[in-house]
C-alpha cells in the first residue's frame, strides 16, 4: 500500500514540490491498494487537487472516493474532485448530509457542514453508508463506533442540528476505513472524533485474525493555531493506550504540534508526522 498526502495543515521539509504546494486547516489522502486508487477525503477547498496535480496524481484516474465525516474541512473540494473524475462513487455515511456546525473563539456558530445540493447534484456518484460493509474483498468500512475510551474534549465545540433541534455532534456520521494487504490491516480514520483508540479497538474486533500494520488520521487533539487542546492527564491517557496497540501511527492536521512532540517521547518509531506533499509505501 502507497499513500500520499495531498493536503494537510503543513508542508513536508523533504517534499521536491514544497514550495509551489498549498497547505490549509483539512485533510485529504491519496492511497494505492492492490492495483485501485482511492481518495479519502478532499480538504477545505481545491488546493488538494492543485497540489496532486503537482505531485503527479490525475485524480480522473480514481477509482473510489470516502468522506470520513460531515465536516467542511475534509469535503470542501469535493466538486473539484467531481469536476476532474467522472466515474468514482464517493462513500459517505448518510448522517455526513445533516448540518453541522462549530463554535468559533469568539463565540460565533458557523455552519461547517457538507454542502447538500452539491450531493444531490451528483446523487448517481453517492453511496451511502448506514452499517459496516464490505466495499470490496479486503476492503471494509466500519461506522457507528463505540465510545470505550473516552473521545477528545475538543468535541464540545461541535454541534448539529437533527430534527429541527440544535445539539452536541454526535458524529454518527463518522467512518472509518480499513485496507486489508501484507497479511496485516491498515486503518484510515480521517478526524478521530470518535477516539483513534475506539477505532481501531473496532476494527480489531471485527477482525480479530490479522494484525494493525498502521493507522493514518489526525487525533482531534488541538485547537487552531497547533496549541495543545485537551489537558496533560487525558494526552497521557491517549499516549499509554496507543502504545498498548503496539502499531504504527501516522498523523497530522487535528494532531497539533505540540501534542505530537509529547507524544511521540512515548512512542520511539512508532509516531509518524504526515504533511502537506510526503508520500510513502507501507
Amino acid at each position: 500500500m502507497k499513500f500520499a498526502v495531498l493536503l494537510e495543515n503543513s508542508l513536508d521539509n523533504l517534499s521536491k514540490q514544497r514550495e509551489s504546494l498549498k497547505t490549509d486547516h483539512g485533510l485529504s489522502l491519496y492511497i494505492e491498494w492492490k492495483g485501485r486508487r482511492i481518495l479519502f477525503d478532499t480538504g477545505p477547498d481545491s488546493s488538494f487537487a492543485m497540489n496532486a496535480e503537482k505531485m503527479g496524481i490525475d485524480l480522473s484516474l480514481i477509482d473510489m472516493a470516502f468522506l470520513s465525516h460531515g465536516h467542511s474541512d475534509h469535503s470542501g473540494g469535493l466538486e473539484e474532485f467531481f469536476r476532474q473524475n467522472s466515474k468514482a462513487p464517493l462513500y459517505l455515511h448518510r448522517e455526513a448530509l445533516i448540518p453541522h456546525y462549530s463554535r468559533k473563539a469568539d463565540g460565533r456558530i458557523v455552519p461547517i457542514g457538507v454542502d447538500p445540493v452539491l450531493l444531490k447534484r451528483y446523487e448517481n456518484r453517492v453511496r451511502f453508508i448506514d452499517e459496516n460493509q464490505e466495499i470490496l474483498p479486503g476492503l471494509d468500512v466500519f461506522e457507528n463506533i463505540p465510545e470505550n475510551f473516552p473521545r477528545p474534549m475538543t468535541n464540545h465545540n461541535l454541534f448539529m442540528k437533527k430534527n429541527g433541534q440544535m445539539g452536541p455532534d454526535d458524529f454518527r456520521h463518522e467512518i472509518v476505513l480499513s485496507l486489508e494487504e501484507n497479511a496485516g490491516i491498515y486503518i484510515i480514520t480521517g478526524c478521530s472524533h470518535t477516539g483513534v483508540v475506539n477505532m481501531v479497538n473496532l476494527v480489531k474486533q471485527k477482525k480479530p485474525e490479522l494484525p494493525v500494520q498502521a493507522v493514518l488520521g489526525g487525533f482531534h487533539i488541538y485547537s487552531r493555531g497547533g496549541k495543545a487542546a485537551v489537558t496533560n492527564d487525558y494526552l497521557k491517557s491517549l499516549t499509554d493506550a496507543l502504545k498498548a496497540l503496539d502499531t504504527d501511527f501516522y498523523t497530522g492536521h487535528c494532531t497539533g504540534e505540540d501534542n505530537f512532540r509529547k507524544i511521540e517521547t512515548s512512542l520511539p518509531g512508532k509516531l509518524y508526522r504526515m504533511n502537506t506533499g510526503c508520500s510513502k509505501v507501507l
